[in-house]
């Protein structure tokens, strides 16, 4: 059985803004590396704080 990794809404919402430098090209970094050893897990919770943030976000 092979080892899961739960993302947390910080890395997605660093990996998704460029403007944020170093933690955008770490959090996009690890987001990829999860997706293609299909590894990662979100929880529902996680996704309605990402749409939450991202439609504030779009707002301003």
């Amino acid at each position: 059985m092979s080892d899961r990794y739960f993302v947390d809404t910080n890395i997605l919402m660093y990996a998704h803004d460029a403007a944020a430098g170093e933690k955008h090209a770490r959090a996009k970094a690890l987001v990829e590396e999860l997706w293609e050893s299909r590894s990662g897990v979100v929880s529902t919770q996680v996704l309605q704080e990402l749409a939450v943030n991202l439609r504030r976000k779009v707002k301003k």
